[in-house]
C-alpha cells in the first residue's frame, strides 16, 4: 500500500534497506538546508508579518516593543485582521509602522 518512502537522511535509508524495503521505493528527503555561510549584517528595523488575530501575539508585541524603550529603530507590521484597531491605534508612535494587508501569492488574493 506505501508506494515511496522519505526518510530524512542516509542512515534511515540504510535500516529501512536493511529491513528489505526495495531501494527503487525510497527517495531521501533532507530536512535541512546548506549553510549560507556568513550572515548579513542585521538590519536596522524589526519586522513582524502574520494575520493580526489574538494568538499570532501583535498585542503583547506591542506591550513589550513600548516598555523596551527601543527609539532608533522601528517596529514594522504588516497583516490585517480582528486586531487591526489595535495596531491601528499603535502606528505613527513609538516606532510603530504598519502597513496593511500584504497580497497573498499563494491564494491570489
Amino acid at each position: 500500500m506505501i508506494d515511496r518512502f522519505l526518510p530524512v537522511t542516509a542512515f534511515v535509508w540504510s535500516h529501512l534497506e536493511s529491513a528489505g524495503i526495495n531501494p527503487q521505493r525510497v527517495t531521501v528527503k533532507h530536512d535541512h538546508l546548506v549553510d549560507p555561510g556568513q550572515p548579513r549584517p542585521p538590519g536596522k528595523d524589526f519586522l513582524f508579518a502574520a494575520r493580526l488575530d489574538p494568538e499570532k501575539g501583535v498585542s503583547l508585541l506591542l506591550d513589550a516593543w513600548r516598555a523596551s524603550g527601543i527609539t532608533e529603530r522601528s517596529l514594522v507590521i504588516v497583516g490585517d485582521g480582528p486586531q487591526r484597531a489595535t495596531v491601528a491605534a499603535a502606528a505613527g508612535s513609538d516606532g510603530v509602522v504598519w502597513h496593511g494587508c500584504c497580497p497573498c501569492r499563494r491564494s491570489g488574493r
